[in-house]
């Protein structure tokens, strides 16, 4: 990798290392990046007292933080910004496939060093337009690490045997990157929870930032789940639980 060269103020450093991080701060996805600012800052303080050792020099670390405002395209056009006229040598993002995969489309594209997390391995290989079973479509510049759908099943059903119930799971997934992976029928829930005896009632996946949840609640209700499962973004997990629980009471 080729590093900037940035001598620092003594002649204590020999370049500057700069790191591109794109993270959802405000939108939807805000939770997921509440706590990178006190982390960026952190990492700043330390590598301002513990520049990188590398080839008997030292490099100083810059930190860029850009904020997604939980927008893929906004995500992918900092990703190029960060790339373009910042000059990061590597890229980082995290929280989500409309954060990691418009990132490290980007980095592909440009040949950049990135590294994604927080985002199911499904989804981010599917949106890069890769296949785990196909070399050809490896990618060359991005990698990207987080357990899978199978992990996360596997952890969901030892839950779930743990209690009491029915085993009739009713699912909640909103129509993005993530709700595509986990409801597919040939690879994602269905196929995993199925087999291990359970029920799956998915009643189809839901615009983001849908205000009334009444067919969802009714299906579930209908159906007589006992457990709930799904992958909503804060705002709309809110207003579900608050429409469930208003129906819960009314009956």
């Amino acid at each position: 990798m080729l590093f900037r060269s940035a001598s620092a103020a003594g002649g204590e450093t020999a370049g500057t290392i700069k790191i591109g991080y794109v993270t959802p701060l405000t939108g939807p996805l805000a939770a997921f990046g509440e706590g990178d600012q006190f982390v960026v800052d952190s990492m700043k303080a330390w590598f301002a007292e513990n520049p990188i050792q590398a080839g008997g020099k030292s490099y100083g670390v810059d930190i860029i933080l850009k904020d997604s405002q939980s927008d893929p395209k906004r995500a992918g056009e900092l990703a190029g910004e960060l790339i373009n006229t910042d000059g990061v040598d590597i890229l980082m993002a995290h929280a989500t496939p409309e954060t990691t995969v418009p990132v490290s489309q980007q980095c592909e594209a440009n040949a950049t060093p990135c590294i994604t997390a927080d985002t199911p391995w499904q989804p981010w290989v599917a949106g890069m337009g890769g296949n785990p079973g196909d070399p050809s479509t490896a990618f060359n510049w991005t990698y990207h690490f987080f357990w899978g759908l199978e992990d996360i099943a596997a952890v969901n059903m030892e839950m779930w045997n743990a209690v009491d119930t029915n085993k009739q799971v009713a699912a909640i997934y909103s129509n993005d990157s993530d709700g595509m992976a986990f409801t597919d029928e040939a690879h994602g829930y269905p196929a995993i929870v199925g087999p291990a005896g359970f029920k799956w009632n998915n009643p189809g996946l839901y615009p983001a930032g849908t205000q009334d949840f009444s067919a969802q609640i009714n299906a579930f209700k209908s159906s007589g789940d006992q457990i709930l499962t799904g992958i909503m973004v804060p705002p709309d997990f809110a207003t579900f639980w608050k429409q469930a629980k208003q129906r819960s009471e009314e009956h």
